[in-house]
């Protein structure tokens, strides 16, 4: 879509709002946009049309007729530039993600086009992901994990500066609270390739993942006063929430499709994790404790070269960030990227060991000397009460709302018949990680 040329200048309206430390505040009227990497500091006008957008199934639509005034701060924070004139530029939708059913919100949108800038013409683009409270189970409350605006939330505290080696993060380029149940988050777009990772390129991002999580092993500074982090991880509400569904499960896979995935035998494997349910949770708690993305799978973690030439592993949907135990973090790499069908079925044991092992070897390369076991035990315990436990009895009751199943099937990108036939083929290698860590948690 073509808009009209328009100059803005970074000093523009710089009255019309007040910074206290790291935090944004609006007056209604002009909001300040929170740049993490950049010297340049803007203020984002934001029209009352703006402001008012409905969040609709035609959000699409109002973004292609923002007004260049909302745009252009982000671009001179994408170009590191004073000023710009937009030449052109359009924007479309990538692939939401399942935390955006949960969560509320639209997105993320991609943007791109060509700015004047210093005299040459340059291309830029940018993501545009809108946090809002409208999800399914979206929370206000900053210690539960559904806590809509986390991500916001650690954006603007300005931690992601000072993050150690091994994962990193897009840049930011504006955090924009457009009232006070809707924000917007402006980030660096990474263009992927199209190839697929190899096994060795997984093992690659299990490695930074160790090495993210090893850090603060080791001591790295953690943010403080940050009551938005996810204190307890991800696993306990999961754990929480199959209490309730657990006497669902017998009707559902007596189902169509709960026999397409799951055999009879099942029950008896997911009711053995559910009776030592606490005893796991307990091994849990008992595990060092570091700094987890909490949702690190396959597209949450994108490809960048590093000036030096370096592969790094940029990990994006930060809304689950919080505390965990070593070993936790990989579960999700493992299990939901099998779940999502990144991986095919019949890869799934090589998965499974080459992410532990780069896992491990991200460790060991930042100092953690740890017993492996110990990270195993987070791994295998986390995998078998989420994906073990309680993923079949929240699906159990998901999968039978005509509106959830097409849910799924628009998440992850395939049918439900595709869908079911791969769980199918990956649950006894989550069952049989379940069960290794009911040895491992008598053991340890």
């Amino acid at each position: 879509m073509s808009q009209s040329v328009h100059t803005v200048h970074a000093d523009a309206g710089q009255n019309r709002a007040d910074r206290v430390g790291d935090l944004v505040y609006s007056d209604g009227t002009a909001v300040a946009v929170k740049c993490d990497d950049s010297p340049v500091q803007h203020i984002l006008q934001v029209t009352g049309e703006a402001e008012n957008m409905p969040m609709t199934l035609d959000f699409l639509s109002h973004l292609k007729a923002l007004p260049p005034a909302t745009l252009e701060p982000i671009v001179c924070n994408a170009l590191s530039a004073r000023d710009v004139e937009l030449l052109d530029w359009h924007c479309q939708p990538l692939a939401r993600g399942a935390a955006g059913y949960i969560l509320g919100g639209h997105g993320p949108y991609r943007f791109e086009g060509l700015a004047r800038c210093a005299g040459e013409i340059q291309p830029w683009s940018t993501v545009l992901k809108v946090a809002g409270s409208g999800g399914r189970s979206a929370s206000d409350d900053a210690t539960q994990p559904e806590y809509w605006k986390r991500e916001t939330e650690l954006y603007q505290s300005g931690f992601l500066r000072d993050l150690p080696p091994g994962l990193s993060t897009p840049r930011c380029y504006g955090v924009v609270p457009l009232s006070e149940r809707e924000i917007w988050l402006w980030l660096e777009d990474i263009p992927q390739p199209a190839d697929n990772w190899t096994p060795e390129r997984y093992g690659l991002a299990a490695m930074h993942l160790g090495q993210f999580n090893g850090a603060y092993l080791m001591g790295h500074p953690l943010p403080p006063n940050a009551n938005w982090l996810l204190a307890g991880g991800r696993t306990p509400g999961w754990v929480a929430g199959a209490e309730s569904r657990l006497n669902e499960l017998d009707a559902f896979i007596e189902t169509r499709m709960g026999q397409r995935w799951l055999q009879a035998t099942d029950r008896n494997r997911v009711t053995r994790l559910y009776a030592n349910r606490q005893a796991l949770l307990q091994a849990l708690a008992r595990l060092p404790r570091c700094l987890c993305h909490h949702d690190a799978f396959r597209r949450n973690l994108l490809d960048r070269r590093a000036a030096d030439g370096r592969v790094e592993t940029i990990g994006i949907d930060w809304a689950y960030v919080g505390y965990g135990g070593v070993g936790q973090e990989i579960a999700m790499t493992t299990a939901v990227t099998l779940l999502w069908l990144d991986v095919a079925a019949n890869q799934a044991t090589t998965l499974n060991e080459i992410i532990f092992e780069g896992y491990m070897a991200g460790l060991r390369d930042v100092g953690w000397q740890g017993d492996a076991r110990l990270a195993r035990l987070g791994y295998t315990a986390t995998v078998g009460l989420v994906w073990g436990m309680a993923w079949p009895t929240f699906m159990s009751r998901m999968l039978g709302e005509v509106q959830a199943a097409a849910a799924l099937e628009d998440v992850i990108g395939h049918s439900a018949d595709e869908i079911m036939d791969q769980w199918r083929e990956v649950q006894p290698l989550i069952f049989s990680m379940g069960e290794e860590a009911l040895t491992l948690a008598q053991i340890l």
